[in-house]
């Protein structure tokens, strides 16, 4: 194995899937439909990674508990139609996965999508045998708390400081805060320095999660001095 990180958790949108498009499109034709009404597509990309009542209330603060399950219904409907298909993985992530997981790694996600979503999505993209598990918000408390990540790690056995979490958002990063767990974050614009001095858990900053395996062979000792400064 080219790390002593054995256990590797992902975020899912962001980080390992690209589904912005497909979500704002989707969204947008329920909220049509249902609410006629089309927000626009900066407000959607706020809210991505919230539950979906919560993303709705945030966008539609006015809206009700009735049309929120009409809007998630029809939502879902559009979802697993045509627009399902321009669900799409990052460049590169299929291929650093396939690396990962023949270098020994245990691959896992921890996302705030909930289970149903998350599954027709590794379903359509056909991925889900590189997983050994992943938790959702549906199953236990969303992040950033940090009940899926710890979880997972104690439900396959492994020590905190074997596991590295990799996602792209503020409430990753909170997440990997709270649960004191090492992370990197994937962005294209945030200075890792400045990135660091706010969360010290972070132990650097990737334009994608497909220069992850490049990371690990080239920062063997991140793990190390970590290990002896843990302890």
């Amino acid at each position: 194995m080219s790390n002593g990180y054995k256990l590797i958790i992902f975020d899912w949108d962001g980080t390992l899937c690209d589904s912005s498009a497909a979500i704002i499109e989707a969204y947008q034709q329920a909220s049509k439909t249902i609410l006629n009404a089309i927000p626009n597509e900066k407000d959607i990309v706020g809210v991505i990674g919230l539950s979906f009542e919560a993303a709705t209330q945030t966008i539609f603060s006015q809206i009700s508990q009735d049309e929120i399950t009409k809007l998630k219904r029809e939502f879902e409907l559009i979802l697993e139609g045509e627009v399902l298909q321009k669900i799409i993985l990052f460049s590169g992530v299929m291929e650093a996965l396939d690396h990962l997981k023949n270098q020994g790694h245990t691959l896992a996600i921890s996302t705030n999508r909930d289970k149903k979503s998350l599954e027709r999505d590794l379903k359509a993209i056909q991925i889900s045998h590189f997983f050994k598990t992943y938790k959702c918000m549906d199953e236990l408390c969303m992040k950033p708390h940090p009940d899926m990540l710890l979880d997972i790690i104690k439900s396959l056995n492994f020590e905190k400081e074997k596991a590295l979490f990799i996602g792209d958002s503020k409430n990753d990063m909170e997440l990997s805060q709270n649960a004191a767990v090492k992370m990197l974050l994937i962005s294209k614009k945030e200075d890792p320095d400045a990135i660091r001095s706010l969360y010290p858990n972070i132990l650097g900053v990737l334009p994608c999660a497909s220069k992850l395996p490049l990371w690990l062979s080239d920062n063997k000792e991140v793990f190390f001095e970590g290990a002896l400064s843990d302890g």
